[in-house]
């Protein structure tokens, strides 16, 4: 089964406020034209590939934002959220900056179906209509978690009924407790500066917020950093991600789950995002729009937050299976035979592939491509391995 988005546009999650939480500039880039932002699921590695969408990364470092405005060094990895400002060429879109963008990261607080990190529930995705497969790093399955156990979660919010589900794109277990961070939506806002997403309580009495003046609300998206607590999150610092200002706003991909559907008003949410799509093509034609269903929407951000969208696709799948398409272009690292080794941090069984223009056989360093499938919780099994790099 080969995945696909189900329309010729393939899907990268772009949304206009997302330029200053990523740190890029309105520049022109050097072309006149204003740098496009996008944000979502690394499915691939061509240079970047983001939902589908291949990006030029040459030259261009990952980075993590560790406090606003803050950042360091990332190296990037297959099934993270990225956050990108890049210029859109003739030819290609070039990446000007790309940042890693985790959901949450913190403490397992429950295991078992209903799995909570940092009050959240978590969900691995083994569909891929559902989304791109969740990978797992560390463990074999969700399962293998224990309460105590810390993990960086990279995850697609699900508005469902009155509150949030998290379908996980990538689940890596951590040495131990570090600085913990939570990205969401304000659902209640209480005394005292404390804000709650879910279960969780943010206590923000002592944070440091930007914008300074601004007071949280629920609706609020924001990232949170500081110090994981039994009952909630100390802050340390808050971001408040703000809507685009523009007067002539930029155009603009958003993809994530469809929730909090309303058909009456022509409304849903995606990222935590308000879809209007009254007047939006959806495609493939006949295709259900529903809850639950992994999407895109085309379009621009008002300033009031709210996503103009001129048509919404679905992701659909081939027939076949759960697993997806995966392509690798990239050095070998941690060579441990032909058959087994990783290229930008995937994990490649290659017992079964066909070796083209490798005379001189695999070796680490090696820049290569490769074209495979995987499931949940397995590397990537390739069809074929191209040492031309």
């Amino acid at each position: 089964m080969r995945v696909r988005w189900s329309a010729v546009t393939a899907a990268a999650l772009v949304v206009g406020f997302l330029l200053a939480s990523c740190g890029g500039s309105v520049g022109s880039g050097g072309t006149g034209a204003p740098l496009a932002s996008a944000q979502g699921t690394v499915t691939g590695f061509g240079s970047v590939v983001v939902d589908g969408v291949v990006y030029d990364d040459d030259g261009v470092a990952g980075r993590e934002e560790i406090a606003p405005g803050q950042f360091r060094t990332r190296s990037v990895a297959l099934g993270q959220q990225v956050e990108l400002a890049y210029e859109q060429q003739v030819d290609r879109a070039v990446l000007r900056s790309m940042s890693v963008a985790a959901s949450l990261v913190g403490p397992v607080q429950r295991v078992g179906e209903a799995r909570q990190v940092m009050g959240q529930t978590i969900e691995a995705i083994d569909d891929p209509a559902q989304g791109p497969l969740t990978v797992l790093e560390g463990m074999g399955s969700l399962d293998d978690l224990g309460e105590g156990d810390w993990v960086e979660v990279h995850a697609a919010p699900w508005r469902s009924g009155g509150g949030y589900r998290w379908r996980a794109t990538r689940v890596q277990k951590l040495d131990g407790p570090t600085q913990a961070r939570v990205a969401g939506t304000v659902t209640q806002v209480g005394p005292g500066r404390q804000a709650r997403f879910g279960t969780l309580t943010i206590d923000y009495g002592q944070a440091s917020v930007v914008p300074a003046d601004h007071a949280l609300r629920p609706g609020d998206r924001l990232i949170a950093w500081g110090a994981a607590q039994p009952d909630g999150l100390r802050a340390s610092s808050v971001r408040v991600l703000a809507p685009e200002s523009a007067n002539a706003p930029r155009p603009a991909r958003l993809s994530g789950v469809v929730g909090a559907l309303d058909a009456t008003s022509a409304r849903f949410e995606l990222a935590g995002v308000t879809v209007d799509y009254g007047g939006a093509r959806i495609l493939p034609p006949g295709e259900a729009l529903i809850e639950g269903r992994y999407a895109q929407a085309e379009g621009h951000q008002r300033a009031d937050g709210v996503f103009v969208a001129r048509e919404v696709k679905l992701r659909k799948p081939e027939a076949g299976g759960k697993r997806e398409r995966v392509h690798l272009r990239g050095r070998i690292e941690g060579y441990a035979s032909d058959a087994s080794f990783k290229v930008r941090g995937t994990a490649v069984d290659a017992s079964g592939a066909q070796l083209r223009h490798c005379e001189a056989g695999l070796s680490e360093g090696l820049e290569v491509r490769v074209q495979g499938w995987r499931e949940v919780g397995t590397p990537v099994r390739a069809e074929w391995v191209d040492c031309r790099g």
